[in-house]
């Protein structure tokens, strides 16, 4: 109850912070308000004006995807400027989701980009609540082929959350340095008889409370951090977790981002790659260690089946969008791309443990609901099968 109310706090007082930076009053459009918010109907209309103010575009969702089969729910994508008078800094973005699937899982996703005073400053980070069906195959290469398919004996149902702000400061053109802070609780109320017996379950626990602090430096030269079409991105992460400070465990875990982008082929064509790792030192518990899968790694694979303290992937995608003439009365949705890929991953104990290789690829549609912002309808190829996703911006 006092990490709850402390994760509370802390929460609260981040997003009063927030909202003391962001002046936002005097910003909405009168198309069909909500309160002070526009909800848009045409996102181009007098596009350079509209960039300035607060707008919502709701978006309705049903899909399918490995961890939480069939999908239903809504959420939208709100955009908006820290200081609408900048002309300059770029638009901050909140894209967030409420969904509720066949397994029974209620889920509320947000992700948040803000950028503030000419790009100088930046905070990104997530904030979600799951109470969710999951599934464990155990730790490593081997528990994640040992059992073909999520059954019966892999089933658990667990309650999470997740808060991490990153604080960003500009040192020099294009180098950013700053501090992350990370909260997160995960808590099982039920599962298997396998799951309960395996042999991490029971040396970590099924109530595992996270906190931690880390150094951040980011290089980043893309023209727009969310749907890059040029530039080239390399995120550092080093955090600690601590006992001390209220965590579970103590351990760290140390991050390598690295992303490319430019044109091909044509002025709507890009192709960008991707190659991270994340490596776990320390007394990492089962539900910290690195994993593959997921929207925003390697699509097609169960992002809870294959887990360790060391994860590498790469990535590489062609984006398209097909060509149309900008007009001030063009209708919302009326831009229509692609995308394709390949890539691949291992998992090991260590970087020198490295004996196994997951392919990876795929395809999907991309729709622009603002300009340089995209929703995207991905199916994506792996030795578990296929598996379709459907989210806002770019896996990278």
């Amino acid at each position: 109850m006092k990490k709850t109310l402390f994760t509370l706090i802390i929460i609260l007082v981040c997003f009063k912070l927030f909202a003391q930076t962001s002046p936002l009053k005097d910003t909405t459009i009168v198309v069909k308000t909500i309160g002070f918010v526009e909800i848009t109907k045409n996102p181009y209309k007098d596009s350079i004006k509209n960039s300035r103010r607060l707008r919502i575009i709701p978006v309705a969702l049903v899909a399918y995807n490995p961890e939480l089969k069939f999908v239903i729910g809504a959420g939208g994508l709100i955009s908006y400027k820290s200081n609408p008078l900048d002309s300059i800094i770029k638009p901050s973005v909140f894209p967030f989701n409420i969904l509720y699937s066949t397994s029974n899982s209620y889920l509320f996703r947000g992700l948040y980009s803000t950028y503030f005073s000419d790009d100088k400053f930046r905070i990104n980070g997530e904030l979600s609540v799951k109470n969710m069906s999951d599934n464990y195959w155990g730790v490593g290469y081997s528990a994640g082929k040992s059992i073909s398919k999520p059954d019966t004996s892999t089933v658990f149902r667990k309650k999470w959350y997740i808060f991490n702000p990153t604080v960003l400061y500009r040192v020099k053109k294009s180098l950013y340095a700053g501090v992350k802070l990370n909260i997160s609780h995960t808590q099982v109320t039920e599962g298997s008889y396998f799951f309960f017996n395996e042999e991490n379950i029971k040396r970590y626990g099924t109530d595992i409370f996270n906190i931690g602090l880390g150094a951040v430096v980011n290089y980043d030269t893309r023209d727009y951090p969310e749907n890059a079409k040029s530039g080239t991105y390399l995120g550092l992460t080093l955090e600690s977790f601590s006992e001390n400070m209220g965590s579970s465990y103590s351990y760290s875990v140390f991050v390598v981002d690295y992303r490319y982008y430019h044109k091909f082929l044509s002025n709507n064509g890009i192709l960008a790659w991707q190659l991270k790792t994340r490596y776990c030192l320390g007394d990492t518990p089962w539900s910290e260690m690195s994993k593959l899968g997921s929207e925003y790694g390697l699509r097609g694979y169960h992002s809870s089946r294959y887990r360790d303290k060391f994860m590498a992937l790469g990535q590489i995608e062609y984006r398209y969008m097909f060509p149309v003439k900008r007009r001030p009365n063009r209708r919302l949705f009326n831009r229509h791309g692609f995308a394709v890929w390949v890539g691949g991953g291992t998992i090991a104990p260590s970087m020198v443990d490295v004996s196994k290789f997951l392919p990876n690829a795929g395809f999907g549609y991309r729709l622009e609901l603002l300009n340089n912002i995209n929703a995207r309808f991905d199916i994506g190829f792996s030795n578990d099968g296929n598996s379709m996703y459907f989210t806002i911006n770019e896996s990278f």
